[in-house]
């Protein structure tokens, strides 16, 4: 059911981006490593990464600010409940 608006956007982080910029900056697969140099939870961002949780206010802006040199469009994106050919995961 949608929204009495219309379809509710929602907000991914696009996965490929993310473990790239992770490597950049020189963090191993360690998801304790990654999420202390963000600055989440590590179960926060094991949720994120599993798809179970969507980002927040605080997780995007506590991420933006740890990859300073990439944009909201690098690491997330919006998806419209009504876009089924959007990948979630990307």
């Amino acid at each position: 059911m949608s929204a009495p608006y219309g379809p509710r956007p929602r907000i991914y982080l696009r996965r490929e981006p993310f473990e790239r910029a992770c490597r950049n900056h020189g963090l191993d697969a360690g998801i304790v490593r990654r999420s202390a140099f963000i600055g989440v939870s590590h179960t926060t961002l094991w949720r994120i990464l599993q798809g179970s949780l969507r980002p927040g206010e605080a997780f995007i802006a506590a991420t933006l600010t740890a990859f300073n040199d990439l944009t909201f469009d690098d690491l997330f994106e919006i998806i419209h409940d009504d876009d089924a050919t959007a990948d979630q995961a990307a």
